[in-house]
């Protein structure tokens, strides 16, 4: 190479050089600029690498026999998962003599997002009802798709009398999605203007690297945050899904969610027994409509959000809409309640 050539080379080279720079310098001064005005990176549970694992079927699903510790808004608890892969004592498929069983069904307000597993209203439930078992069946970060799916392949092998659905605002958008949490693929359901509810995707993959690079990205600075938030749906509807089949449309999802929460109800009615959707609207229009449509249905709906003495002020973790201990007393009083006034149960004196 002649000296001439070398020359233009060095120079693109420093050019390039002080561009770089002077990206880098900009993106760390409107990061820190964002700090200062108080934007923070998306937060990112830690049971999700703790207690997670793949499955080809739901998506993820507990690691059996895991023990570790759980880690959120300042709360420390510590979480086991059995042998069948949920957050509970061992339970046989079949029920002791003598004892009626509940299963409740559900996402992190099932699982027990930030109380300690003697807390949650399923052991709350059983401690005061001393005739039944109460299998705790919440998997965090799931929608109806995969508790429908998680019965059909593994509820069914459960003997048990009653069915608790708990159903919560974020369970509606995220039916209609194959991709959340930034990188977790999961089945989807589809349903058609007739209401007939089919399985349109039935694998889902491990995540590939961009999901994996945006859920990294996302979780430790809060310019990709602040930039989402300003796109507008467009963007929004990627940074869920990042799948352009997925449909999230009001009356679209509410009446997949109808649909779903309906094939769950098949199962318990072919299985001859009994079932209960509680739900935790947080205000949504959508859930509102999804609570009217399933008693239009005929089915038994305990709305937590408008039972009388319901105080979010004390029942949920602070800065966060999941209940605390305090809630989950509440919501195993109400439910117990419930279900002695619908004659599901006869409560212990």
């Amino acid at each position: 190479m002649i000296p001439q050539e070398m020359g233009v080379v060095r120079r693109f080279l420093m050019m390039l050089s002080v561009i770089c720079m002077g990206v880098f310098f900009i993106l760390v001064l409107f990061e820190t600029i964002l700090r200062i005005a108080g934007f923070q990176p998306d937060f990112v549970s830690s049971e999700r690498y703790n207690f997670w694992r793949h499955d080809p079927h739901l998506g993820w699903h507990h690691k059996p026999d895991t023990e570790g510790i759980f880690e959120a808004f300042g709360i420390r608890t510590r979480v086991r998962i059995n042998s069948r892969a949920l957050r509970d004592s061992e339970y046989a498929y079949t029920k002791p003599v003598g004892k009626k069983r509940i299963i409740a069904l559900g996402d992190s307000f099932v699982w027990g997002y930030g109380v300690d597993i003697e807390d949650t209203f399923p052991k709350i439930i059983e401690r005061n009802l001393s005739d039944f078992e109460v299998i705790n069946a919440g998997v965090s970060g799931y929608s109806t798709d995969q508790e429908l799916i998680w019965l059909q392949q593994e509820g069914v092998k459960y003997d048990y009398d009653l069915l608790v659905l708990v159903l919560v605002d974020n369970d509606i958008p995220m039916n209609a999605l194959d991709l959340v949490y930034f990188k977790y693929y999961k089945p989807m359901f589809s349903i058609d203007d007739h209401g007939s509810v089919a399985l349109s995707k039935s694998t889902a993959p491990q995540s590939d690297l961009g999901p994996a690079v945006r859920q990294w990205l996302f979780s430790r600075f809060a310019a990709p945050r602040f930039l989402l938030e300003r796109f507008g749906t467009i963007a929004r509807r990627s940074y869920f899904s990042g799948s352009s089949s997925s449909r999230t449309d009001d009356d679209y999802t509410v009446r997949l969610t109808v649909g779903l929460v309906d094939e769950i109800g098949k199962i318990v009615k072919h299985k001859g027994k009994q079932m209960v959707v509680v739900t935790r609207c947080n205000n949504s229009t959508r859930c509102a409509e999804v609570e009217e449509d399933l008693r239009v249905r005929g089915f038994d709906v305990l709305a937590m959000d408008r039972a009388p003495g319901w105080s979010p002020e004390t029942m949920t973790i602070k800065d966060h809409y999941h209940w605390n201990a305090v809630g989950h007393q509440f919501v195993a009083d109400c439910l117990i309640r419930f279900l002695g006034e619908k004659g599901m149960i006869t409560p212990t004196p």
